[in-house]
């Protein structure tokens, strides 16, 4: 028996070899050590957004892919697709829709509706019959530009879409090829602060904002106080209303939970600062959300962190 005791101990050491094994990868996997985040086209803001994150996950042991795409929107078709590779991304509220199979962790920003039109144009309601630099179809900045006209009761065919965005637009608008630029974008952005400073451009304030709110939920009302984006200049002259889409961060389902805390503690490390028109710890928030919040996000809200 001495020289056999192994025949006894050595089914014990398997059981619990493959119960240890079993445990591993079906009851509570380990969480991947490597996140795929999509992003828009290089020089995207999202682009550079993703970058920063990378560099935080990567302090915290964890590998990170960024994917670019042509377009900004082409990152969310991506992640909605099962299998495709794409675990996290960021999307406006604006591409938010029923059923899709897609999760929130948290609003982590505000975009502004920006409507940028010759001094002769005082209102939206006088774009009708005008040229307006909007994008591509399915873009944010279409998007909104449908919204603006159809809370102005006017049809697309009542306006002329260019498919400009960036510095086509700027160009157009100062070669008098286009009337007006409608862009989405936060407040630092070089599109915004370029046209802000062109000579002959204004920016135009969506009248009866707060209804169009209203009716619209991907959109709220903001005000741009006067002399905000700059104040030596006193730009814009006075205060602007206007509206604004929220910036999401979004997972697939099934992502590992522990990977959902370690964005949402990146999460809570770049976006708690104020920024334009965002309230020291008003973002992240996972009570705005246009997207399905992801359960996990919801129990980290609460303060449940296993």
């Amino acid at each position: 028996y001495r020289r056999r005791w192994w025949l006894m101990y050595l089914p014990i050491v398997l059981a619990a070899l493959a119960a240890m094994f079993w445990a591993s990868i079906a009851w509570k996997p380990l969480p991947p050590q490597r996140v795929v985040i999509g992003t828009g086209p290089a020089q995207s803001s999202y682009l550079r957004l993703a970058q920063v994150y990378a560099a935080r996950l990567e302090r915290m042991g964890l590998a990170v892919d960024i994917v670019t795409h042509p377009k900004p929107q082409d990152a969310l078709d991506r992640l909605l697709q099962p299998g495709s590779g794409i675990d996290v991304t960021f999307a406006q509220g604006l591409y938010a829709r029923p059923g899709q199979n897609v999760q929130a962790l948290a609003a982590v920003g505000h975009e502004i509706v920006w409507v940028f039109a010759r001094q002769s144009v005082q209102s939206l309601a006088q774009l009708r019959g005008m040229r307006i630099a909007a994008a591509d179809v399915g873009s944010s900045n279409r998007l909104a530009a449908d919204l603006l006209l159809a809370h102005l009761r006017l049809k697309p065919g009542d306006v002329q879409f260019e498919r400009l965005v960036g510095d086509a637009a700027i160009a157009a608008l100062a070669e008098n090829r286009v009337d007006a630029v409608v862009h989405v974008a936060t407040g630092e952005s070089v599109t915004v602060g370029t046209l802000a400073r062109m000579e002959g451009v204004h920016l135009v304030s969506v009248d009866r904002a707060g209804a169009l709110a209203a009716r619209e939920t991907r959109l709220r009302p903001v005000v741009i106080p006067q002399g905000s984006i700059e104040l030596r200049s006193d730009i814009p002259p006075a205060d602007i209303t206007t509206v604004a889409t929220l910036t999401h961060l979004l997972v697939r389902p099934g992502l590992n939970p522990a990977l959902e805390r370690a964005l949402l503690d990146v999460a809570h490390e770049i976006h708690v600062m104020a920024g334009f028109l965002e309230g020291q710890g008003q973002f992240p928030s996972t009570r705005t959300s246009d997207f399905p919040p992801s359960p996990v996000a919801q129990q980290y809200s609460a303060g449940v962190r296993p």
